[in-house]
Parts: structure tokens; sequence; C-alpha cells
């Protein structure tokens, strides 16, 4: 599932990179939740989106007397 908050700063770059009301595209492409996620603007923007452990599952391994 992917959270639309996370992507509100790719949306501005792609209307900004865009200029007079034509926005540039906007590819998200995601394999599975544990791989980044791939952001792609128009033919020259890319980035990733590294995905984040919740840290209930990640203690989940230490003892109780921790």
């Amino acid at each position: 599932m992917i959270n639309g908050a996370h992507f509100a700063d790719f949306a501005a770059i792609a209307k900004r990179r865009g200029g007079r009301g034509h926005p540039e595209y906007i590819e998200i492409r995601q394999e599975n939740e544990n791989r980044p996620t791939r952001v792609r603007i128009g033919k020259d923007y890319r980035a990733w989106v590294m995905p984040v452990r919740n840290q209930v599952d990640d203690d989940a391994w230490l003892p109780q007397a921790w």
C-alpha cells in the first residue's frame, strides 16, 4: 500500500518542472513492501523512497527482561 502523503513533495516537483499548467508525469513503481519504491518524474528525474520498518516488529526479538 502506498501512502500518498509520502509523495506530496514529488507532486510539487512535477508541478514546478512542467510549468504553465502542464506538470510532468509521475511514475511510481513498487516491487514489494521490502524494496525501495522508485519514483520517476518526466524523463530525467529519479528518486527512491526507502521502506521503513515497524519498530514494534523490530523489537519483538528482544527479551522481555530488557
